[in-house]
């Protein structure tokens, strides 16, 4: 896949006031633990048209945690996949078009989704039912995928924060104007400074709030129930059971967030 390309943009930022952020000094403790990529990624890759599947190994999923296939294809869906010494693709048996790519940095694998970017011209809310324009900037591998969705809700950008194990799921609703101040610049760094925030320092990680004193972030917390015709995310903090197809893609066939589930069989608060 020599049409793939890896377009890395060195850019070091200082995102916000200080007192708004975690410390310089925490920072430092992640470059000194972590290797990780120091700017966005973004995937240029050929339609599937141009793709030539004969070149790619068959398996019955995908494994984000792991960054593997698994399993013998013989349900389908099933997927598509080539593996190079710094990228991955995946393409789904059954939706060709969408063309997953991968690229390896360091020890950690970098994806990034852009999901229906056509509505950002559709006027919408923030109470709509539908999801609006967004984007996923995704770190997977070694057991957990790291999350970040951007709605495009008219012209302002609303994020939220996804923290996946295989049994679990952390959505954590970001302050407004504080976290991801800017999604364009270094945003897989702010992602995993982020994470080490939420990680080890929580009463601050808590206690900071937007203009107003009401605007904190919030967490909610998913546990994963898993059956063999459905997948129930059931949340510990309010009454929210989200309600998944379970097809013979597993996980992989719901990712990315938690945007798949089936409105009519879910539990919602509020709804």
């Amino acid at each position: 896949m020599k049409s793939l390309l890896l377009l890395i943009i060195l850019i070091h930022i200082s995102c916000g006031n200080r007192n708004n952020h975690y410390s310089y000094k925490a920072q430092k403790k992640i470059l000194k633990k972590e290797r990780y990529c120091s700017a966005p990624i973004r995937m240029v890759q050929n339609s599937y048209r141009s793709i030539n599947l004969s070149t790619f190994n068959k398996w019955q999923t995908f494994n984000e945690f792991k960054m593997r296939g698994m399993g013998k294809a013989l349900l389908s869906p099933f997927v598509y996949v080539k593996r190079t010494k710094d990228s991955i693709v995946v393409i789904n048996s059954e939706q060709k078009e969408d063309i997953r790519t991968y690229y390896k940095v360091g020890n950690k694998w970098y994806n990034y989704l852009v999901l229906e970017p056509w509505k950002k011209q559709v006027i919408s809310t923030k109470s709509s039912t539908e999801e609006p324009a967004r984007d996923y900037y995704r770190i997977c591998g070694n057991d957990t995928i790291l999350e970040l969705k951007c709605n495009y809700i008219r012209d302002i950008v609303l994020y939220e924060f996804y923290i996946k194990t295989r049994q679990t799921c952390v959505m954590i609703v970001p302050v407004y104007g504080i976290d991801f101040c800017d999604h364009n610049k270094d945003i897989y760094n702010q992602m995993l400074h982020f994470l080490y925030f939420y990680r080890n320092n929580r009463s601050l990680f808590l206690s900071q709030h937007g203009k107003s004193i009401y605007d904190r972030r919030k967490i909610y917390t998913y546990k994963l129930y898993s059956y063999k015709n459905k997948l129930l995310y059931k949340c510990l903090e309010k009454e929210n059971t989200l309600y998944f197809s379970h097809t013979s893609l597993g996980l992989f066939g719901i990712q990315p967030g938690l945007e798949k589930y089936d409105r009519s069989r879910s539990v919602l608060e509020g709804y």
